[in-house]
Order: structure tokens, then sequence, then C-alpha cells
């Protein structure tokens, strides 16, 4: 490519038109040239910016895919941390909720032989209860005032005789049904 200088001195343009001094040309040169330079230069910004520009939407639908991915993985993670937290409280906490229920039968059998006794006092009462509940039962009627002859027996339920009253509980059989449903 011509400079200005070498354009203008082949005759390109009419000395009578333009009348420039060797400096001016100079100058007029540098100045063209500035031009280009800045013009080639945002040429190559543009360039940069529309590479930079694409780059930015490749990334952004990587992390989108990425993103998913990670979240199925994070997803089943949590999942599998829930499934062992729950079996490991589940197997922590059974035995204490199956005492806890069984406590808390005794404790409403007790209340219904006390509203009994209630309406009826003075009656012979007698107990028989498996071996690990007959403590519980004592205690429970110890609360309520209520004297009973409490014998330990092999039977899983409590068998209570209330004068000519018999009432056996089911304790046993609901407990273990709520056991297999924590199961």
């Amino acid at each position: 490519m011509k400079s200005f200088g070498e354009w203008l001195n082949a005759g390109q343009g009419s000395a009578s038109a333009v009348d420039l001094e060797a400096s001016e040309t100079a100058e007029c040169e540098q100045i063209l040239q500035d031009l280009i330079d800045a013009v080639e230069a945002s040429i190559d910004l543009e360039h940069d910016a529309l590479i930079a520009c694409r780059l930015a939407t490749l990334q952004t639908a990587w992390r989108k895919e990425a993103a998913s991915d990670y979240q199925q993985k994070l997803a089943s993670s949590i999942e599998s941390i829930q499934t062992r937290l729950i079996d490991s409280v589940s197997r922590a906490i059974r035995p204490l909720l199956s005492d806890s229920l069984i406590e808390k039968g005794i404790e409403e059998f007790c209340d219904i032989i006390g509203r009994h006794l209630g309406t009826r006092p003075n009656q012979s009462i007698t107990v028989l209860a498996p071996a690990e509940m007959r403590e519980r039962i004592e205690r429970h009627f110890s609360a309520r005032a209520i004297s009973a002859d409490i014998s330990a027996s092999d039977n899983a339920e409590i068998s209570t005789v209330i004068g000519s009253t018999e009432i056996e509980t089911d304790l046993h059989g609901w407990v273990d049904s709520l056991r297999k449903v924590a199961a």
C-alpha cells in the first residue's frame, strides 16, 4: 500500500489542487497512519469481542449442562444420606419407641383400672403381667393409690380380675403391630 506522500508524488494528486510542503505531507501521512492503525485496532477489538461473546455463550451452555448433571448427582447423594440417616435413627429409636409404647399402654391400662375402681371402691384386684411389666404396673398403681396383688406370668398380655370383671389387654399385639410398621 502506498503512503499518502507516495501517492501524491506519483502524480495521483494535482500539485495545483494540493500545495503541501514536505513537513505537512509527513504530518498528514502520520495522521492517516494513526487513523489506519486505530481502524485496524478497532477491527481487532471487535473480532476479540465477538470471540469473547461466543466463548461466554458456550461457557453458559456448558454450565447449564454441567449444573443439571451436578444437581442430579447432588439430589441422589442427598437422598442416599437421608435413607441412611432414617435407617440409622430408626434402628436406634426402635427399642426406645417400643419401650415408650409399652409405658404408655401400661399408663392407660392403669388409668382405666383407676376409673373402674372409682365407681366401686374396696374391690379385690389381681393382676397377672409379664415379668418385665410387673414393676411398671406396681409403680403406676402406687402413684394412683391402687392396691392390687400383682404377679408375674408367662403370658405376654396383662390379665386383671376385679371382683367378677376380667380384663385382658392386647398391649403386646399392639406393640408388635407398631414394630412391624416401624420396620
